[in-house]
């Protein structure tokens, strides 16, 4: 990245290059796969960046992924304070009443990680969502790798406590 003087369109479009894939995936799985909702957050993050970058340092990982997760927060806001449709007014065709039968361990999955507590979901994000290893985690939370080997195990464990004994990602159904 070009030093703090030269934070023009190049910079932002490196910026935009080198981080908004990560920052994407991160609010796309926060908003259970809406990659649509995602990709709107991300543009205001980085419209936010743009708007903030003689304030920025040289590499704002960090800054992007709190910048981004305060803009979901406000998405969430206005999401709730919309009015919504009554459900037992609209009439839902059977094809999308329930969920296909290869569709249930993911359901199962899904839940299980809603019910994890925000740090076990963002560790659990970071290693299997994003692919990082405990060394990148360990510099993006400021842990050590031991740390982050422990809360990987721990959250694994917590997620697997929460799914239906005869769980089984490998079933063919």
């Amino acid at each position: 990245m070009p030093s703090e003087e030269a934070r023009d369109e190049a910079w932002h479009d490196a910026l935009v290059q080198r981080h908004s894939e990560a920052i994407k995936r991160m609010l796309a799985r926060k908003l259970n796969g809406d990659v649509h909702t995602a990709e709107e957050l991300l543009q205001e993050t980085f419209l936010t960046a743009w708007l903030k970058r003689h304030d920025l340092t040289e590499d704002p990982i960090r800054w992007l992924y709190v910048t981004a997760g305060l803009h979901l927060e406000n998405y969430r806001r206005y999401q709730r304070r919309r009015p919504t449709v009554e459900l037992s007014a609209v009439e839902i065709p059977m094809r999308y009443a329930a969920p296909a039968a290869d569709q249930t361990d993911h359901l199962d999955l899904r839940k299980a990680l809603e019910k994890l507590s925000e740090k076990d979901r963002l560790i659990i994000d970071y290693r299997f969502y994003e692919g990082l290893t405990d060394e990148q985690i360990a510099l993006r939370l400021d842990l050590s790798t031991v740390t982050v080997r422990k809360r990987v195990s721990r959250a694994l464990g917590r997620a697997r406590a929460l799914l239906p004994p005869d769980w089984d990602p490998d079933a063919k159904g």
